[in-house]
């Protein structure tokens, strides 16, 4: 599903998805994906709360709040016993990530610290919050991952 904040742009982005394969790209209101997506990326340079809350389990990618003054997370994403909060660098997102918003009792983990205990299974009921705000070379390792994930990955059925 992707939402933009105008249908046109949705839209482009749904046919450049369809030019990489992605057969089932649909246009969908912002409620809609907050309610039932598993995944969810933002992406965006906006100075406000985009996102206003997310379905229990779900996964959020938040990649746009990457310097002072940009936020894409409402409150409501943040929020709940069952939120687990991931960042790049705890320096940089306590400054001017989306953990900077936070609630007090919510803890923040360091990426490379999850990495370490590949032993710990996700919990599907925790909703995890990936705050990333740019650590070079935790990008180029996970571009790299995700890269060869897809090369390994058997072609879409025609």
């Amino acid at each position: 599903m992707v939402v933009s904040r105008s249908e046109a742009s949705a839209r482009a982005f749904g046919t450049f998805a369809a030019t990489k394969g992605w057969r089932h790209t649909t246009v969908a209101p912002l409620d809609v994906v907050e309610s039932r997506a598993d995944v969810v990326v933002t992406c965006t340079p906006a100075t406000a709360p985009v996102l206003r809350g997310v379905r229990p389990g779900a996964c959020v990618v938040a990649l746009g709040a990457d310097v002072p003054g940009k936020r894409e997370l409402g409150d409501g994403v943040l929020r709940g016993d069952d939120v687990r909060l991931l960042v790049d660098s705890a320096v940089q997102c306590l400054e001017f990530g989306e953990a900077a918003y936070k609630p007090a009792g919510l803890a923040a983990s360091e990426l490379g610290a999850r990495f370490r205990k590949p032993q710990e299974a996700r919990d599907p009921k925790h909703t995890i919050v990936c705050d990333l705000t740019g650590v070079a070379v935790q990008d180029v390792a996970i571009a790299t991952t995700v890269a060869a994930a897809v090369a390994a990955a058997p072609p879409p059925a025609a």
